[in-house]
């Protein structure tokens, strides 16, 4: 995703969530989700308490998110973001959960 506008809140995020989540809740913020938010650098995994974990962005930035699948068989899927082509880093969570990709079709309500 490439930052255009901050817009007026400024709070851009990028992750995982489940095809269940309630789209009036910040990625990450809810149990099940994983997302690297770029106006403050922190990680919500799960918590809408994050922790200190990457670089903040601004206006012509690119953050991504993806997935390595290696580790499925053995219960894990490791998410990681990145910040203009580089790795920012790593986050593990359980692969239990199934994931829904939202590229701005489904509307969030902020």
């Amino acid at each position: 995703v490439t930052i255009v506008d901050t817009g007026v809140r400024g709070t851009i995020a990028v992750g995982l969530v489940p095809k269940f989540y309630r789209l009036d809740h910040q990625p990450g913020w809810l149990p099940y989700s994983v997302a690297y938010h770029a106006d403050n650098g922190k990680l919500y995994n799960g918590n809408p308490v994050g922790k200190q974990f990457g670089p903040k962005c601004a206006r012509g930035d690119r953050i991504g998110c993806g997935i390595h699948s290696e580790n499925t068989e053995a219960g894990l899927t490791t998410v990681f973001f990145t910040k203009n082509g580089g790795e920012v880093s790593i986050s593990s969570k359980g692969s239990s959960a199934s994931f829904a990709l939202n590229k701005g079709f489904q509307c969030f309500n902020f």
